[in-house]
C-alpha cells in the first residue's frame, strides 16, 4: 500500500548499513557461485531497504533447493544458507 512504498522510498535513500558482502553457505551440489548467479542486483541495497522475502523465493523456486535461509548481519553482510533436496 502507500504506506509501504513511502517506507521503500524513505529506506532506499539511507546509506548506512548498505550491503558490502554477501556471504553463502550452500550443500553440494549446489555452490556459492550458481546461488550468487540467482541473485537480484544487490549493489546500492541497504540491510534496512531489503526485503528477503522475495530472494528466498526466488533460491527456493530453483532446482535442487530444498531450504533457504536469508540473514541480515548488520552492520554490511547479507547471510544465506541453502540446502538441496536430497
Amino acid at each position: 500500500s502507500y504506506h509501504f512504498g513511502l517506507l521503500d522510498s524513505l529506506l532506499n535513500q539511507v546509506t548506512v548499513f548498505e550491503i558490502k558482502k554477501i556471504s553463502i553457505q550452500a550443500e553440494s551440489p549446489l555452490d556459492e557461485a550458481t546461488i550468487r548467479s540467482w541473485l537480484p542486483n544487490w549493489h546500492n541495497k541497504t540491510l534496512l531497504a531489503l526485503r528477503v522475502g522475495p530472494w528466498i523465493e526466488l533460491i527456493r523456486s530453483k532446482s535442487w533447493v530444498r531450504s533457504v535461509s536469508i540473514r541480515k548481519e548488520f552492520p554490511e553482510t547479507l547471510s544465506i544458507t541453502t540446502s538441496h533436496c536430497w
